[in-house]
């Protein structure tokens, strides 16, 4: 899954924060870095002062993840954003793309508005988004957490392969989550408070917790069961924060709350919050099964966070 790791950079400091985490993820599934740059962005900062600097800087990073024992490619690209990152991508053969949010060049336009969500919806790889605010380092060798937010959806349920396969490399715990959303106003005091006519919607949301566990995907994983009422985008981020969870792993496509996480108000409010990167995955099947789901009982009132 993590073969070839795909990591955009600008020449700032700022997109290179991205690195640590996608070098922990080639050392774990022992993969290649393929760092690209696109020499046709402005560079407007004091730290890197022409494109040959910041060409020049890729390549010490290069030559300092080799040292590393990490395999590591290097390419200059052209053209407009989210086609550049996407066909870079496909020549390099990638398995998985990793970017910082808060490049103040290139990658700020990379990473929201239109050119983020051309990537998202035009490409079936995963995709890890470190934010400036992610302050976890990542130990490889130590307790690994994912975070996995479901919906109840066979999309939102996408996530759980990967998410697994994750786990099943770092030995690490899965906290499958679920969030009860009721109208009438008591989300925000937490699922202890709500009122008896929303007791049903935690029974439910305990079952599906409980039933998913067995999934083939995840069979013989460590696994702790959440449920939470609140904001979702709030309740994601403090979840991540509380539980020590070191990434968050969601389909991008699930039919109910995590549509909006595609890149809404929602997504963005994640990475405005998180001190967690956020790995998104766009299944390939997104279509069929979101007619497919369209055609199951309309859920409750439960969302997924």
């Amino acid at each position: 899954m993590f073969a070839r790791i795909l990591v955009p950079l600008d020449g700032s400091r700022r997109s290179e924060r991205a690195l640590p985490y996608a070098a922990g993820l080639a050392k774990v599934f022992g993969g290649e870095l393929i760092l690209i740059h696109d020499e046709t962005i402005p560079l407007q900062r004091d730290d890197i002062p022409s494109a040959a600097d910041a060409v020049g800087r890729i390549t010490d990073l290069a030559a300092s993840l080799d040292e590393m024992g990490l395999r590591v490619e290097t390419r200059v690209i052209h053209g407009p954003a989210a086609d550049a990152i996407l066909r870079a991508a496909d020549e390099a053969h990638a398995d998985a793309i990793v970017m910082s949010t808060h490049g103040r060049g290139g990658l700020g336009r990379w990473l929201y508005g239109s050119t983020a969500d051309a990537v998202l919806r035009r490409t079936t790889l995963p995709i890890a988004l470190i934010s400036a605010a992610c302050g976890r380092d990542w130990s490889i060798e130590g307790p690994f957490r994912l975070l996995v937010p479901l919906d109840g959806s066979s999309l939102g349920e996408a996530a759980l392969g990967l998410a697994g396969e994750i786990a099943e490399a770092l030995h690490g715990e899965l906290v499958l989550m679920r969030v009860v959303e009721p109208a009438d106003g008591f989300a925000a005091l937490g699922t202890a408070y709500l009122p008896a006519q929303s007791q049903g919607l935690l029974d439910d949301a305990r079952a599906y917790l409980d039933g998913i566990s067995t999934s083939p995907s995840i069979a013989g994983k460590r696994i702790t069961r959440l449920i939470a009422a609140g904001d979702p985008a709030a309740k994601i981020a403090s979840v991540a924060r509380d539980e020590k969870v070191d990434l968050i792993v969601m389909s991008t496509h699930g039919a109910g709350g995590l549509s909006r996480l595609t890149m809404g108000s929602v997504a963005t409010s994640v990475l405005h919050r998180a001190t967690t990167p956020l790995l998104l995955l766009r299944s390939v099947s997104a279509h069929q099964s979101a007619v497919s789901d369209a055609r199951k009982p309309a859920a409750k009132t439960v969302t997924v966070i």
